[in-house]
This record gives C-alpha cells, structure tokens and sequence, in this order.
C-alpha cells in the first residue's frame, strides 16, 4: 500500500525499475501538489500496460501487449467482482493509464501453459455445472 492507494500483484507479476520510479513519482508530487501528466486528483485507478513473458520472451504483438490491467487504486474505490478466476479489478470514477511496464511471467514451458489452461477449462467448467450454465469454449 502507499497512503491512500493500494498496488496490486499477482505472484508472477514483477515491477519494472521504471514503473517503480513512475508510481513513486505520480505519488509524491500528487502530496506536494505538483503538476503531473496525469491529474491523480480526477482519478481513482490506474491501468498499466503488462508485458507478458512466455517461452523466454515478451509478447509484442497478436494482442498480447500491451495487456492493460487496473493495479494501482484509492482505498475503498476498488473490488473485486468475483466473476472469474482471471477477473479484472473494478474501480468507481475515472481511471487513469501508466506508460510504463509491469512484467508478467506467467509460462516458462508449454507443458506449464497446457496444464494451466486445462486447470482454468476444468473450474469454468466445474463453476457453470453449479450455476446449471453451458460451457462456452
């Protein structure tokens, strides 16, 4: 957390060095009131471009970047909709876009990405049985 605003992570998401300084930045000059790309004050979130790694190297291209999601936000301004299980932070206001990466590491072999995508396919599946809902894939 920092002051007001709560930073959010997944375990296999890194902060880049110049993501950090962006935040840091946004931040501290938001407390001494000093102007900003951004105008934190209208804001209650921030979407940050994510760079997704996978089989030893960033995505570029085919729509996998830059993979926006809503990380930073006010205290009390966010929540989760316990939808999905690859959710996405909702917030009320206005949100705000970062320009710098978060880095996100999510495969290292196919073997990982085909078990993963089984184990999603398998909840989905095991959540819209409960629901009597069809499994649309």
């Amino acid at each position: 957390m920092l002051g007001d605003w709560i930073f959010f992570l997944d375990a296999d998401e890194v902060v880049s060095d110049k993501l950090k300084k962006e935040v840091d930045e946004m931040i501290s000059r938001n407390k001494r009131s000093q102007p900003y790309s951004v105008d934190i004050d209208e804001k209650v979130g921030f979407d940050i471009p994510r760079a997704n790694f996978f089989l030893g190297r960033f995505f570029k291209k085919g729509g996998q970047y830059p993979d926006r999601r809503i990380r930073l936000f006010k205290k009390g301004r966010g929540r989760w909709p316990c939808v999905s299980v690859h959710e996405q932070i909702a917030v009320d206001g206005k949100i705000g876009h970062l320009k710098n990466d978060l880095l996100h590491y999510s495969y290292e072999t196919w073997g990982e990405y085909w078990q993963k995508s089984r184990d999603l396919y398998i909840s989905h599946r095991r959540r819209n049985q409960k629901r009597k809902t069809k499994c649309d894939f």
